[in-house]
């Protein structure tokens, strides 16, 4: 096996995805409340008021700490992905049980690490 060119396989920081997924989701119930009691004429409630502002409050909060967790942060996986060239009386068997492959150009062969 003749390795032509590996990189180190990142992963953004799943803490920036779950402050992310909470802002997405108080964004949407911050606009269905608001849209439900506005227009339903009872907006003058002050708990749909309450709770329009406790939305935009969370979704606030939660972008932006899902940024800030989320700028350039990205974790090392500790696996590899190469390109790489197999001689013919290289046994496949081995490289099955130790990569996975993604894509074959050729032959060029494009696999990564298993995951451990």
């Amino acid at each position: 096996m003749k390795i032509l060119y590996s990189e180190l396989i990142l992963e953004t920081n799943p803490i920036c995805r779950y402050f992310l997924t909470i802002s997405v989701a108080s964004c949407v119930a911050m606009i269905i409340i608001l849209i439900l009691f506005y227009y339903g004429g009872e907006f003058k409630n002050r708990k749909a008021e309450t709770a329009a502002y406790v939305c935009l409050i969370t979704f606030s909060v939660c972008m932006l700490l899902g940024i800030g967790f989320g700028i350039g942060n990205k974790i090392e996986t500790g696996r590899y992905r190469y390109e790489v060239i197999f001689e013919e009386n290289y046994p496949l068997k081995k490289v099955y049980d130790n990569y996975e492959i993604i894509e074959r150009k050729g032959e060029i062969w494009i696999i990564e690490d298993k995951n451990v």
